[in-house]
Order: structure tokens, then C-alpha cells, then sequence
């Protein structure tokens, strides 16, 4: 746990750095944030287009789900159509006869 009353900013570098010094032959601090943002921002970005991917693969078999659904109520309508149209011929030859 880190005390924040105590030693304030050695904590924080210590917290920053997980214990761990860090070294680095940028030349100077914007030369190391942009050489740290371009191996790390790399792999954040990865990780997000492959979360992006995984979304969109998902998406994709929600609306093949929602288009499968459609199709079924498409075809269950037809049927019941043609099932009213049998039974209306149906009763007329009754009537008939």
C-alpha cells in the first residue's frame, strides 16, 4: 500500500516504475515519452484493433442471427398464407356441396 504522506514524490516515481529503475539513452524526456509512446502506444493499438475485430465478427453474426430470424418469419407468413387460402377453398367446396 502507499502511503501518500510519506516521501511523496520518491513513492510516485517508485509507483510509475513498478520498483524497477528505469534507463533509457533518449537524450532527453520528450525523446523518451515519444520512443515509449511508439513501442507501447503499438501494442495498445494492436490490442484494441484486435478488440475492434473480435466486435466486429460479433456484430457480424448478431445481424447474420437477425437476417436468419427475418427469413424464417418471412417463410413462417407464406405458409400461414397459403394455409388460409387452403382452408377458405376448403370451406367454400363444403358450402357448395
Amino acid at each position: 500500500m502507499t502511503d501518500w504522506r510519506v516521501r511523496p514524490c520518491e513513492q510516485i516515481a517508485d509507483w510509475e516504475h513498478r520498483g524497477r529503475r528505469v534507463r533509457s539513452n533518449a537524450e532527453s524526456d520528450d525523446a523518451y515519452l515519444k520512443s515509449f509512446t511508439l513501442k507501447y502506444g503499438r501494442v495498445e493499438l494492436t490490442r484494441l484493433r484486435a478488440t475492434q475485430a473480435g466486435v466486429s465478427s460479433s456484430r457480424a453474426a448478431v445481424e447474420s442471427s437477425q437476417s436468419d430470424l427475418e427469413d424464417r418469419l418471412a417463410s413462417a407468413l407464406r405458409r400461414a398464407k397459403e394455409a388460409k387460402t387452403t382452408l377458405e377453398e376448403r370451406e367454400f367446396f363444403l358450402r357448395v356441396c
